[in-house]
């Protein structure tokens, strides 16, 4: 919308000029001619003016045929990128581990339930995605990795400071399945992999018009979603925050000074530290224990 009108305002310009050129000829063509005294006088100034203007109306037409030409190849080039990248989503190979998962997790976690662990990402999918349409990661905050919360803050300073909101509605999770299970140096690392279905569009915070994607249009895509906890029992309140890493102190017992979260006595629960979209540079890490 914005390119068709930069075109027609650049040719409306061109247009007034090239017409207040041709004004300014006939203004400026004169030829008086004398009675029978024979006097003549004679004034022509527009031909060097109107050849200008017309000069001035060809160049402005080529100048937006070039912006024209040139806004259709970025746009097909675009259109091939994310086509190719929606293929690479949809149909790269991502094994279903979920039994297997399950078996391995009992090992440490005899109550781990693999239906439970993917309701819970299934939900953390959707209330992410509708805090962040929200520009409000608050409710969220108790279930996000700190570096993930920060990543995600910034993003939503950086659309507010550009006066634009993403939004994404009519939110549904159709699919879900473990695919990787890595244990090592203190931590477990529990990836989903989730289909999604949502419209995705933005808009411009000053005008509220849509300046990008659509309610109407659905996409869909596959996440990796990345779950993390401790793999420490029974301690009696942990020493760092799960959510930030900061230190815990003593005089704030069950609640992080730093960042606000909730940390309960115990075993922490799982926090999501990675969301992504699935692309060539998935990597499948399968199950892994150290």
């Amino acid at each position: 919308m914005k390119r068709l009108l930069t075109a027609v305002t650049a040719l409306i310009l061109a247009a007034a000029l090239f017409c207040a050129g041709v004004s300014a000829f006939d203004a400026n063509d004169y030829d008086y001619g004398g009675g029978g005294g024979g006097y003549s006088y004679s004034y022509d100034s527009g031909d060097s003016g109107g050849g200008g203007d017309l000069d001035s109306l060809i160049l402005a037409i080529v100048i937006v045929a070039i912006l024209c030409v040139y806004w259709w190849i970025k746009d097909k080039i675009v259109t091939h990128r994310n086509k190719k990248l929606e293929k690479e989503n949809l149909t790269k190979d991502i094994p279903d581990r979920t039994a297997e998962i399950q078996e391995a997790l009992r090992q440490y976690d005899p109550g781990f339930d693999s239906a439970a662990m993917m309701s819970f990402a299934k939900d953390t999918f959707r209330e992410l995605y509708t805090a962040l349409s929200a520009r409000d990661l608050t409710p969220v905050r108790p279930v996000l990795f700190g570096q993930l919360f920060e990543s995600l803050n910034s993003r939503l300073r950086d659309d507010a400071a550009h006066f634009i909101t993403v939004h994404y509605v009519n939110i549904n999770v159709t699919q879900s399945r473990l695919t990787s299970y890595v244990r090592e140096n203190g931590y477990e690392y529990l990836i989903v992999c989730l289909n999604a279905k949502y419209s995705e569009y933005t808009t411009d915070d000053k005008t509220r018009a849509t300046i990008k994607g659509s309610r109407k249009t659905e996409c869909e895509k596959r996440y990796m979603m990345t779950f993390m906890r401790s793999t420490a029992f029974g301690a009696a309140a942990p020493q760092t925050c799960p959510h930030c890493g900061a230190p815990m102190n003593a005089a704030y017992p069950g609640r992080c000074e730093y960042c606000g979260s909730t940390v309960e006595a115990g075993r922490p629960g799982w926090l999501l530290s990675v969301c992504e979209p699935v692309d060539r540079r998935t990597q499948d890490f399968g199950i892994m224990i150290s």
